[in-house]
Order: C-alpha cells, then sequence, then structure tokens
C-alpha cells in the first residue's frame, strides 16, 4: 500500500469513527434525553430539540474531525507529508480526539438547554403558602 493510500484509507476510517462515535453517544442518552424534554411544556421547542439532537451530534463530530488541518504550520509539500506515516496517525488521532471534544460539547449544551426549560417550566411557591419540609406531609 502506497503512503498516498494509506492517507486516504486512515482519514475516511478515521471519519467513520468519528461518525460512529456520535451515533454510539446518542444511542447511550438517547432515552434520558427524551425523558427530560418530555418534560417541556412548549411541545414546539420539544419536538424541534428532539429533532435536532443527533443532528448536531453528528454535525459536531465531522465539523470536530474537520477542524484538524493536515499540514499544521509546516511548510512541507502534501508528497512530503504522506510520507511520515507516523505523523498521519497523529493527525487520525487528533481528529478523533476533536471529534470527541466537539461531542461532549453538544451533549452538555443540549443538556444545559434542556435543564434550563426544564426548571424555567416550575412555578414559584406563592408567597403567602408555607414550604413544606422534607418528609413532612
Amino acid at each position: 500500500m502506497t503512503n498516498n493510500q494509506f492517507h486516504i484509507l486512515t482519514y475516511f476510517c478515521t471519519l467513520l469513527i468519528a461518525v460512529g462515535v456520535g451515533a454510539v453517544v446518542y444511542a447511550l442518552i438517547r432515552s434520558s434525553f427524551n425523558s427530560l424534554i418530555s418534560n417541556i411544556s412548549n411541545r414546539l421547542f420539544m419536538r424541534s430539540m428532539k429533532a435536532s439532537f443527533p443532528c448536531l451530534i453528528m454535525l459536531f463530530a465531522v465539523c470536530g474531525f474537520c477542524s484538524v488541518n493536515i499540514r499544521s504550520c509546516s511548510t512541507k509539500s502534501y508528497e512530503e507529508i504522506v510520507k511520515d506515516r507516523p505523523a498521519l496517525i497523529q493527525k487520525n488521532r487528533e481528529q478523533l480526539s476533536a471529534s470527541i471534544g466537539n461531542t461532549i460539547f453538544v451533549v452538555l449544551a443540549f443538556s444545559a438547554l434542556s435543564i434550563e426549560a426544564v426548571v424555567s417550566r416550575r412555578k414559584p411557591l406563592d408567597a403567602g403558602t408555607p414550604a413544606r419540609k422534607a418528609g413532612c406531609s
């Protein structure tokens, strides 16, 4: 296998792994996310969050993958870069790392948005109603 073929193969394999990581993360947290979202009173907001969540996880995973530049700061030509297989493998690792970092970011952002929507749905206690103590009825 030539170095150029190796580079193309590892590039697409790394992309598939990045998308796979996004899909696995979505599969793992889908039910928790859906149960949290179901507490939102605004149905349009709830449906839009449910529809956009898997798309955004995949989009952020691919954006993290694409954010890594193979040339970095070097002035090497493409042929010189491809000759160095350990450097290509390092770039693949950087791509996966950026993809996972972006996936974590989108999960945290959606979680914060969901929690904020659920908390804002709660009604404050009336000033005249005494607060109940835990364990007392």
